[in-house]
């Protein structure tokens, strides 16, 4: 085929493609989220769903320290896992599930129908398996949704019957992460088969699918014994404040003023970017204070598996979510929020200061109760 008549069909294709998008409902059917024109409907088997409202209501007093910005914390949310059957492909860019003959299921978005076209009427630049799990997901390098939205499907689709062998289909751009190419080594994840995904189509007879939830505690605990995280010492006194450089922004201009008070109260400062994945486990896992600049690095307080914890979060003066809130809420944590000023900038990256006089009642507050630190 000359290039002018491979461009010819391709176009044509394109014409000819309409596409379904489906978002999965709490009801156990598929509602129409979008659809340019329908043609086939995927065949989806819904192994298990389950929905809740928000975590953190709209009544709730600390939803005033974060009135716009409020994050999954605050929305109800529904959690499920699936299995598509019959050919089905996960294209390459954003990792959605393609249904034949042109039925896209909906994560988020919408990906580039050309690139589709030009893969079904070509057959080229195509990876086939029997079946395959999906933990694509459009942040999965974020190490927040790593956490709480890639790393929970594995242990879904487990839970819904998926043979132990099926493949594990990953990004690239997840592959290269130093903390995920940590989990893949470690527990039942070394014992998976792994399938990383470049700028080939995946074609599968199988593909597994879920959506987590945050607020599900026993579900998340099932995801850390993947990656044999350690248990918590429920007796340990570490104090920790977890922080980071002025140049990576949304760090604190005065820390000049906030740094005796951590040393009179015996708290250490470390930054998680600085530990390798398993100590971030370990030291999260025998830690009872933090003190903490909002960000992904709190993410790691998930380690600490509902064992006494308080946290005093930090955070700037814009775009700070209730998702950490949110989590304590779920393990039971003690929670303080103080809300920084004088941001550098106005964007959500700003660097910006914390009062030292609240910094240090909340942290008498805190450490009132407890038994000094030791070590």
């Amino acid at each position: 085929m000359s290039r002018c008549h491979a461009i010819g069909a391709v176009r044509r294709g394109a014409r000819r493609l309409r596409w379904d998008v489906y978002r999965v409902s709490v009801r156990g059917r598929l509602a129409l989220w979008h659809a340019l024109a329908v043609m086939g409907r995927p065949r989806i088997q819904m192994m298990e769903e389950s929905a809740r409202g928000p975590i953190i209501g709209d009544d709730d007093p600390v939803r005033a320290l974060a009135p716009f910005h409020s994050g999954a914390a605050t929305k109800p949310a529904y959690r499920y896992s699936a299995r598509v059957d019959g050919r089905a492909w996960v294209e390459p860019r954003y990792g959605y599930v393609i249904t034949a003959p042109a039925a896209l299921i909906y994560f988020s978005g919408v990906p580039p129908l050309i690139g589709y076209a030009r893969m079904r009427a070509m057959r080229r630049g195509i990876r086939r398996e029997d079946a395959v799990l999906t933990l694509r997901h459009p942040f999965d390098t974020n190490y927040f949704h790593a956490l709480f939205d890639v790393l929970p499907r594995v242990a879904m689709a487990d839970a819904a019957g998926m043979p132990h062998n099926t493949p594990i289909l990953i990004s690239r751009r997840l592959a290269e992460t130093p903390f995920f190419g940590a989990w893949m080594t470690r527990g039942d994840l070394a014992r998976r088969r792994w399938l990383v995904q470049d700028d080939s189509y995946v074609e599968a007879a199988t593909v597994w699918y879920a959506r987590s939830d945050m607020a599900d505690r026993a579900l998340l605990d099932r995801a850390l014994d993947l990656i044999d995280a350690p248990h918590a010492d429920p007796l340990a006194t570490d104090r920790i404040f977890l922080g980071r450089s002025l140049a990576r922004g949304r760090s604190l201009s005065n820390m000049a003023a906030i740094a005796p008070i951590l040393d009179r109260y015996g708290v250490r400062v470390v930054d998680a970017d600085d530990l390798p994945a398993d100590e971030q486990m370990r030291l999260f896992a025998g830690v009872r204070v933090v003190v903490g600049l909002h960000g992904a690095g709190l993410s790691n307080l998930l380690f600490r598996r509902g064992a006494p914890l308080d946290l005093v979060e930090l955070c700037p003066p814009i775009g700070a979510t209730l998702d950490f809130c949110g989590l304590a809420r779920v393990y039971g944590y003690g929670y303080y929020r103080i809300v920084g000023a004088d941001a550098s900038d106005a964007t959500r990256a700003a660097n910006y200061s914390i009062d030292p006089a609240a910094l240090d009642a909340t942290l008498q507050t805190i450490l009132s109760t407890l038994p000094a630190a030791t070590g």
